[in-house]
């Protein structure tokens, strides 16, 4: 497995190290689109379409991360099904046909091939939810965050009760999309029939009323840039 150092050979915040010269003590430097079978640099200049193919066991410490974690590498799969690392996809896509082409060598049944389970998109990512990377306690303090039973799920998993929804929570959940964004949300809570003193120009008031009607605010990457967007304490996984 490897990562590639998409980088001129001068300098670049991209490299696990600053110059060329280091990364290449280290890594092959190769044509980047033959490497990953694509033509999206094939009209630039020829030094531009050069890059460093580093290992991941240099751009990761997995000693310190198998410490913790169960972790395999995909040359260290295929060796354990008696196939030739080489064949390792440059594009980081798992082969579903020749990754299973043959049995783990320790499978005493030699017809017995690795099975695969594909998790579709639509179960990984509902409609109607965000994913996001973690449920922070106060916000299922807020909600009222409730475990399933050991019987219904594991680990983690839980469920927002239903509640009421005020007038303000009705207000900025016209539209049915349950997500609006930062400015949009301000301009609902502008209209509402909101005290005259709130500033809504102070960011933390605005969240704490967000929150009062059942909304939490929600930081994600849109583009090259942080947007804000809101979501329905009920809409996350």
């Amino acid at each position: 497995m490897f990562f590639f150092c998409f980088t001129p050979p001068t300098a670049s915040s991209q490299c696990i190290v600053e110059r060329s010269e280091a990364c290449a003590d280290y890594a092959v430097m190769v044509n980047r689109g033959d490497a990953v079978g694509s033509d999206e640099w094939r009209d630039l200049p020829i030094e531009k379409q050069m890059a460093f193919r580093i290992p991941i066991s240099i751009m990761i410490d997995l000693p310190h991360l198998r410490a913790h974690h169960p972790v395999i590498t995909v040359s260290e799969y295929l060796r354990l099904h008696g196939l030739d690392p080489e064949g390792e996809s440059s594009r980081g896509h798992w082969q579903r046909e020749s990754y299973h082409a043959r049995p783990n060598v320790f499978e005493s049944n030699k017809a017995k091939m690795p099975s695969l389970f594909a998790i579709k998109n639509q179960w990984y990512d509902p409609s109607g939810s965000t994913r996001v990377d973690y449920i922070p306690p106060a916000m299922k303090e807020r909600g009222n965050w409730e475990r399933y039973s050991p019987s219904q799920s594991q680990e983690t998993g839980g469920y927002w009760p239903f509640v009421v929804p005020t007038d303000v929570s009705r207000r900025l959940a016209i539209g049915g999309s349950g997500v609006l964004d930062w400015d949009a949300a301000k301009r609902v809570l502008l209209l509402s029939e909101l005290e005259p003193e709130v500033d809504l120009d102070d960011d933390k008031v605005v969240e704490d009323i967000l929150n009062a009607n059942g909304w939490e605010v929600l930081h994600t990457f849109f583009s090259a840039c942080v947007s804000w967007f809101l979501l329905f304490l009920h809409d996350y996984l």
